[in-house]
């Protein structure tokens, strides 16, 4: 599996979204420059305590498949990759789905993590 660089930044920006409404951050002005040290330091903590993406394998209502991203750590077996400073996990029993795909992001208005 790779993952394309657009899919990295917005991976990288929605752990950060994800810690700083966790932690109320989100509702306080911060000037932009103190925003970009700040979301540098998530990142790197979160590195430090192995917390990234992981990937799941699942079908949707149609049979067809289908993928769930989840804020989770890593765990004995899983391949893991790295992009933009953030890593991705994948388990075992995910890997033969998720090897011939790349994890890219479509900027739509909702925005959308999609495998090709």
């Amino acid at each position: 599996m790779n993952i394309s660089t657009r899919a990295g930044k917005m991976l990288k920006e929605k752990l950060t979204q994800i810690y700083m409404e966790a932690a109320g951050w989100d509702t306080i002005d911060i000037n932009p420059e103190a925003m970009k040290k700040l979301k540098e330091q998530l990142v790197e903590r979160c590195l430090k305590a192995d917390i990234g993406f992981r990937i799941l394998a699942t079908r949707d209502e149609h049979g067809k498949e289908a993928f769930i991203i989840k804020v989770d750590r890593s765990r004995e077996g899983d391949a893991i990759l790295e992009a933009d400073g953030v890593r991705v996990f994948v388990d075992p029993a995910n890997i033969t789905s998720a090897a011939e795909h790349e994890l890219d992001y479509i900027d739509e208005p909702e925005g959308n993590f999609v495998l090709r």
